[in-house]
């Protein structure tokens, strides 16, 4: 299940006072947390996600991903399977003149679907070895 919000930060809000707003998910496995703010942010506004006081985006807890016109995203294996289905969303955007819009997308897959995804590479990159085994012997071109 894939999940998005439109966050809207003022302007200039300051990381003393940030935005703050608790975002509802599905029990399972977060996969992918992507953040996308639009351009001209210039890396001004700040986002860090939470589940409890487990800071989740960025993995350093002592910094802040910065947005501009690309988006940033994680590829994890969170369990959510258990309450609280959800993640805290905190962004701040001091020295900024404008409102900015922050999009967060978050993938849940269910648990027995998550924990085929480690096999699935494996499988993928053994399926690309044995191709290019083929083609150097000349079985296939």
């Amino acid at each position: 299940m894939s999940f998005a919000w439109d966050i809207t930060i003022p302007a200039n809000t300051l990381p003393t006072s940030p935005v703050e707003q608790i975002l509802k998910l599905h029990p399972g496995i977060i996969t992918k947390i992507e953040i996308e703010g639009a351009a001209g942010q210039h890396r001004l506004v700040k986002v860090r996600i939470f589940r409890s006081t487990w800071q989740l985006v960025p993995y350093d807890p002592d910094t802040w991903v910065s947005l501009d016109f690309f988006p940033v995203i994680y590829d994890t294996y969170i369990d959510i399977t258990h309450r609280p289905h959800e993640v805290r969303f905190i962004a701040h955007s001091a020295g900024t003149s404008y409102s900015h819009k922050v999009t967060v997308r978050i993938t849940v897959l269910p648990e027995k679907v998550a924990s085929m995804l480690p096999l699935m590479k494996v499988i993928s990159k053994l399926i690309e070895v044995f191709e290019t085994f083929l083609k150097r012997i000349g079985v296939i071109k």
